[in-house]
């Protein structure tokens, strides 16, 4: 019915898309789109016009009307950071102060979500805040990965440690797109769902490099993981200079972001 019923239903983005299948690519042009001009201004008069900031706001609603929070609040973040790399702002005060609002935007953003999520079906809204975020960032979402890191520590206590086998798990992913070859479909939170959860009818907890590392390795693959990260960022820092050219700022900050 339109992009403002749209925001106003955003939690119900993937059910109008599964009923109403179109594309959309008109999303992914807006977004390049947007950075594309935004780092041409920031290269060539390192000023911003209107229409930057125009477009910034257009795409970041575009976005979010997707029901991708985080997604979009690090998409809008990613403008402030090149902005700020690019003309050596060092840190400070004011650039927590920054931080903190897109931290709080994004609280506000996942209340939002779920009051229509909830409108949409019908419901009230819990009304006590302290159970509203311990239920919905506990319970309802992978904020730091506690529920997969719960059961995932578990069942290498019952069942056993795995040694890299979920490492393979997208292997079978890819494979079953291949005709004629249909192979069982294998991950953490699908291994989770059928051992803990079997007889209720539910989703399979989404698991995060944490809670794979551990149940792969233990605790001590948490320290391998570490590792790991800290040696391909390194190894991007060393070769990724977002000071050399607008290019190379705008593939450090999208690295960095989704990492």
């Amino acid at each position: 019915k339109g992009p403002v019923d749209l925001m106003f239903n955003m939690a119900q983005y993937v059910l109008f898309q599964s009923l109403n299948p179109i594309s959309t690519t008109p999303y992914i042009i807006g977004y390049v789109a947007t950075y594309y001009l935004f780092i041409i201004n920031l290269n060539n008069e390192n000023k911003l016009k209107i229409i930057n900031y125009f477009m910034i706001i257009l795409t970041f609603i575009m976005y979010l009307s997707t029901g991708r929070l985080s997604g979009s609040v690090f998409y809008l973040l990613s403008f402030l950071l090149m902005y700020l790399i690019w003309n050596k702002f060092k840190i400070s005060i004011k650039i927590y102060i920054y931080l903190l609002i897109f931290v709080l935007l994004l609280f506000v953003l996942y209340f939002y979500r779920e009051y229509t999520n909830l409108n949409y079906l019908g419901i009230e809204m819990e009304t006590n805040i302290v159970k509203l975020v311990g239920t919905h960032f506990f319970g309802m979402t992978n904020f730091g990965d506690l529920q997969s890191i719960t059961f995932s520590n578990q069942y290498i206590k019952d069942v056993k440690l795995m040694f890299g086998e979920t490492f393979f798990d997208m292997t079978r992913f890819w494979l079953n797109k291949i005709p004629f070859i249909e192979l069982e479909p294998t991950s953490i939170g699908l291994r989770l769902r059928e051992y803990y959860f079997s007889h209720i009818d539910t989703g399979a907890p989404a698991p995060g490099i944490i809670s794979e590392m551990i149940i792969n390795f233990n605790f001590l693959g948490i320290t391998i993981a570490m590792f790991i990260f800290g040696v391909i960022t390194q190894i991007l820092r060393k070769f990724i200079d977002p000071k050399k050219n607008v290019f190379n700022l705008y593939k450090y900050v999208e690295i960095y972001i989704n990492l």
